[in-house]
């Protein structure tokens, strides 16, 4: 009796398949374990005491309900701009004494514009300052009203997001701006 050609990639799919089930199964546990909470691993976890930073291109109207959201998370609250052209830098500061609602508004300057390299490094001073502080970065993102147009804004906060994303020590969190046209 001879097998059909076809019936050799069921004979490899089938177990390749119950073996990956197996393994994600595995992991399930696992994952369980680790997070599974008794009154033996309870501790009570010690007061958080955080930084709130909102990083700011420029003052418009997205940027005051991430401030105010940032004023709710901690005393401690900054906002972080990164100096590119030194003519935008003094607009900034003149606008920021209107509109920046008391928050100090802290001004690093990049040669290179690059906003990346800077906002990480500044947010490494922070943690050496406040080594058991949560370090929170709170970016305004306005949402256009049609999905093309979320194409041409919001990347270098995409970027700074990647960036960011393997961080354990820092908390990036978005406050939406939603834009009627």
């Amino acid at each position: 009796m001879t097998i059909p050609t076809g019936a050799y990639i069921v004979l490899l799919l089938i177990p390749s398949i119950v073996y990956v089930f197996h393994k994600i199964h595995q992991h399930y546990i696992t994952l369980g374990n680790q997070l599974r909470l008794t009154e033996e691993t309870f501790q009570e976890p010690p007061p958080v005491r955080s930084t709130a930073i909102v990083l700011t291109s420029s003052i418009h109207k997205g940027i005051l309900p991430a401030l105010q959201y940032a004023r709710t998370l901690s005393h401690d609250c900054r906002a972080l701009f990164i100096e590119i052209d030194p003519v935008e830098t003094a607009m900034i500061r003149e606008r920021w004494e209107k509109f920046g609602l008391g928050v100090p508004l802290v001004i690093l300057e990049s040669p290179y514009r690059s906003v990346i390299g800077p906002v990480i490094k500044y947010l490494e001073e922070v943690k050496k300052e406040r080594p058991n502080y949560v370090v929170t970065v709170v970016l305004p993102e306005f949402v256009p009203k049609k999905w093309w147009h979320k194409l041409l804004h919001n990347q270098s906060g995409l970027f700074l997001k990647i960036a960011l994303m393997l961080r354990r020590d820092i908390v990036f969190t978005n406050v939406r701006y939603y834009v009627e046209r």
